[in-house]
């Protein structure tokens, strides 16, 4: 028996095309069958693998690199030029969140042209454009669950390999920092910012482990190993802001479970985890040393003067504010005025806060529409925790802000896909097998002599409804 086409569509919808056959014994509709879901193999296999691809590459950026332009810059160019292969799969639908961050653009682009640094500017808007279209066409891919499953296991592939060049040397390097203590990271690139993308890493592969709604016992035994390596990597950088970030996030997968039985569970299992990430951290000479400064000294990184200098630039300019690029150049002049702190070599400081970053640089009529859209896509990851990826996105989202609350990431290409993550989860295609239903059996008897009603069969399904004869095979498994 041949089966049933199966259709894609956000939720089961009704069957409209029908056959009438004179004759036969009536049958009405019923709402679709939903099945497992639809295959992703929908997709281009070179649009796949350049998503996949991409998606490895964010991890490995390179600041002494040779060429002019990002290693994932690059690759999310060369991505977006694939997703025009397929352009009506790509971006078949555009997210009502997204207009809220193409709003934000908008303003920025209208201030990039009143500003005195315009070429890092137009930089930065470029970097902004392109997520733009990185989450649209993220959105629209991850939208199939298999590639969204892909996706982040290429994330947890990607940390670890990170994490193991780190913790073996490879292509490591030694950072002294001005405080205290020594910080270590791979190809010269931020400690702060490789910490942050690899606890990203760290959360999927957690998802993963037991934060969906269904996982595998082999997964267990294959992410603790894993999350060992990670947490080492994350360890050596020195980051007090991934840590906390990663260790606040993870508690939301104590959200998990829909029985009170299993959220008892997740939290046991929460409140482990993160006394083991607890233990490490006190074994940790340099952390701990870290940490007492920032509780018992005020010291902070330079953010405890950061911090109200930008407020203060903030509620001198609160509607436009001093403009993309600008607004560093000013901070960085006042840290020194003020503290004679410590600048980079053209003389700007980064505001170290996503808010503080978007209120001084674009103002209230920027950072509005920048809110709303990260709040709806922390809603969207609230509504997608009864789906098969249970709590993953939520806290992925959380952890994500969390990040930003300590560095001004708001250019990661990595944080806003987590965003495109967890939208798709909340709108997952599914597909739709239309099937036959009996005879209403409320239906009032007939007269022998009527002529009979014409049946209704739905379209494809022609071939396997039998004889008329014998109604019972009609009817689709229950």
């Amino acid at each position: 028996m041949t089966p049933s086409p199966q259709i894609e569509r956000p939720t089961a919808r009704v069957a409209k095309n029908t056959i009438f056959i004179p004759g036969a014994a009536p049958h009405r509709q019923v709402p679709g069958q939903r099945t497992k879901g639809p295959s992703h193999r929908a997709v281009n296999p070179l649009v796949r693998g350049a998503f996949y691809v991409f998606i490895f590459s964010l991890l490995f950026e390179w600041p002494d690199r040779p060429i002019p332009m990002e290693i994932p810059t690059l690759i999310g160019f060369i991505y977006l030029a694939f997703t025009l292969l397929q352009p009506k799969v790509c971006y078949r639908q555009f997210p009502k969140e997204l207009w809220f961050y193409a709003v934000y653009v908008l303003f920025l682009a209208l201030l990039c042209g009143s500003v005195k640094r315009q070429e890092d500017a137009i930089k930065l808007l470029t970097l902004m454009v392109q997520i733009f279209f990185l989450m649209w066409s993220g959105y629209n891919l991850m939208r199939y669950e298999r590639i969204m499953k892909t996706a982040l296991m290429t994330l947890v592939i990607s940390c670890s390999a990170l994490s193991v060049m780190q913790l073996l040397g490879v292509a490591a390097t030694r950072l002294e920092d001005f405080y205290e203590g020594t910080r270590i990271s791979v190809l010269g690139q931020n400690p702060n910012n490789m910490a942050n993308n690899i606890s990203l890493g760290l959360i999927a592969l957690m998802g993963f482990a037991f934060g969906r709604n269904k996982t595998w016992l082999r997964a267990k035994y294959v992410a603790a190993p894993l999350a060992v390596i990670m947490v080492g990597a994350i360890i050596d950088t020195g980051s007090r802001g991934a840590l906390l970030a990663f260790g606040i996030g993870f508690a939301a997968f104590a959200t998990r479970g829909k029985t009170l039985r299993a959220k008892a569970k997740s939290l046991v299992i929460v409140l482990v985890v993160l006394g083991g990430l607890v233990c490490a951290v006190l074994l940790t000479p340099s952390l701990v040393s870290r940490y007492k400064q920032s509780i018992y000294g005020n010291n902070m990184a330079g953010r405890e003067n950061i911090f109200p200098t930008a407020w203060g630039m903030f509620k001198e300019k609160p509607f436009i504010g001093w403009g993309p690029i600008d607004n560093m150049s000013e901070l960085g002049r006042r840290l020194q005025i003020m503290y004679g702190a410590r600048v980079d070599p053209d003389g700007s400081k980064d505001t170290h806060n996503m808010l503080l970053g978007a209120l001084t640089s674009t103002g209230l009529f920027g950072t509005v529409p920048l809110l709303i859209c990260i709040i709806l896509c922390l809603m969207a990851a609230w509504r997608a925790r009864r789906g098969s990826l249970g709590a993953l996105p939520i806290v992925m989202v959380i952890t994500v802000i969390l990040i930003n609350m300590s560095g001004n990431w708001i250019a990661s290409k990595l944080d806003w896909l987590m965003m495109a993550c967890a939208l798709a989860s909340a709108n997952l295609l599914h597909a739709v097998r239309p099937r036959l239903a009996a005879a209403n059996p409320t239906s009032p008897p007939r007269s022998l002599n009527a002529t009979p009603a014409p049946a209704r069969f739905t379209q494809g399904q022609v071939g396997e409804a039998g004889s008329v004869a014998y109604p019972d095979q009609q009817r689709g498994p229950e």
